[in-house]
């Protein structure tokens, strides 16, 4: 709820609705990446995020 939070108050500080939240996690990250709010009719919120996990990509190392 967090990042939502954070997306909503910088599309208002900058007068935009088009945000890409994007989340780097060393390790793992959350299982959950979606929040839905809304009734059992409807979701007037549905935000999700794109995760990267550092710890699962592949590196090489070169001098």
């Amino acid at each position: 709820m967090r990042l939502a939070h954070y997306c909503l108050d910088i599309a208002e500080l900058l007068k935009t609705r088009r945000v890409v939240p994007i989340v780097i996690f060393l390790s793992g990250g959350p299982n959950e990446r979606r929040l839905k709010l809304g009734s059992e009719q409807t979701d007037y919120l549905n935000f999700h995020f794109i995760a990267v996990a550092l710890a699962a990509m592949p590196y090489r190392w070169k001098f």
